[in-house]
């Protein structure tokens, strides 16, 4: 099984959005906690049909896009990406387009801006902890 799928099952498991609260009185209630996309808490700025935001990790941000050429279809960049991630096994995932971007592609297409978001900062995290 790929990354991308390992972190899709592991981000969607059933209960992830669930909250207990427990009161001393009562029986167990379960509520769905309110959900803002990813890409909002980590301040990516939506224009027409791109984001445009930075993949943050503790070793640094990396400038990103990522645009929606038609509903459901994401195709995620990111600019001048560390030097180590050319020793990750995904590197091959990183396709050159210009001068310092890299379009990312996946072996399990990404539903949302968010499944890419975490995937890449993943990658990017592994790949400044194989130095």
């Amino acid at each position: 099984m790929g990354l991308f799928a390992e972190l899709l099952r592991e981000l969607f498991a059933e209960n992830r959005n669930k909250v207990q609260i427990l009161h001393k009185s009562t029986n167990n209630k379960v509520v769905r906690r309110n959900i803002v996309p990813l890409w909002q808490e980590k301040n990516w700025i939506k224009k027409q049909n791109r984001l445009i935001g930075y993949y943050r990790t503790r070793y640094g941000a990396y400038k990103g896009e990522i645009v929606e050429p038609y509903r459901g279809s994401f195709q995620f960049l990111i600019f001048d990406p560390p030097s180590c991630l050319t020793r990750h096994s995904h590197f091959a995932c990183f396709i050159p387009k210009k001068r310092g971007i890299y379009e990312v592609h996946f072996s399990t297409k990404a539903r949302t801006p968010d499944e890419g978001i975490l995937a890449i900062e993943k990658i990017l995290i592994e790949s400044h902890q194989k130095r």
